[in-house]
């Protein structure tokens, strides 16, 4: 339940840092601490799988990430002025996105008592969804960026709109009970590792579904390609750290 609180604050912090920010400096900065920290995090609660490859798949997974914020830079995504504040929630957000995996591991970790990747899902994400109605409603009275809101709003919006979260949701549950299934079997550090290919998913919506790179020039594609060569052999490196 720790894990699923921590996610939650951490996960409303980076949409605020996108917000503030944009996506070229939010999600390398907050992504980049979350899969740097969370896998040595992780790698002490279960000592699995060999470290020299874990830690050099981890190394090319960030230089993914950074070439993903390049590209998306070229687009124009870098026009928002950064502010110490933007930065500062971009840190803490990777800081405590960083830190739910480990909270998961210990309450799979191997012995009498311990939870099963089926129940831990279970209380991960009551916890988020309970923590939701503090978080959600400070952040509203005090918002990171924009003006307050009132509840009364969600009742204006369009209930496609809902569906859509809904969905979205439904989504993130069955990927994050994968991922610690996963990590029952390889090693929770080697299955949060890459579980956090976060960019590489959203470039693809971005490129395949939004179009977002139509027209775009050659140094942000050629961003874009070392993006998916450097996530794709970081993936085959964590992949044979098991």
């Amino acid at each position: 339940m720790l894990g699923g609180i921590v996610f939650n604050l951490a996960n409303i912090l980076l949409v605020g840092a996108i917000a503030i920010a944009g996506l070229a400096v939010a999600f390398p900065v907050a992504i980049g601490t979350a899969l740097v920290l969370g896998t040595i995090l992780t790698y002490l609660v279960q000592r699995t799988g060999n470290p020299a490859l874990l830690f050099a798949g981890v190394a090319l997974a960030l230089v993914a990430i950074i070439a993903d914020a390049l590209a998306y830079k070229e687009l124009g995504g870098g026009k928002l002025k950064v502010t110490k504040k933007g930065i500062w929630i971009c840190i803490v957000s990777g800081l405590l996105m960083g830190s739910w995996s480990p909270f998961t591991a210990a309450s799979m970790a191997e012995g009498a008592g311990q939870l099963t990747p089926y129940t831990s899902t279970v209380f991960f994400t009551l916890a988020a969804l309970i923590s939701t109605f503090v978080f959600n409603i400070y952040f509203m009275e005090k918002p990171l960026v924009g003006k307050p809101v009132s509840l009364s709003g969600y009742t204006a919006g369009q209930p496609s709109w809902h569906v859509l979260g809904l969905l979205g949701g439904f989504i993130w549950s069955i990927g994050t009970a994968f991922n610690l299934i996963a990590g029952r079997a390889t090693g929770f550090a080697i299955s949060y590792a890459i579980g956090q290919s976060a960019p590489m998913v959203a470039a693809l919506w971005g490129v395949l579904v939004w179009k977002e790179f139509a027209g775009a020039n050659s140094k942000a594609k050629t961003y874009l390609v070392l993006m998916f060569l450097f996530y794709a052999g970081a993936i085959a490196v964590i992949a044979n750290a098991f």
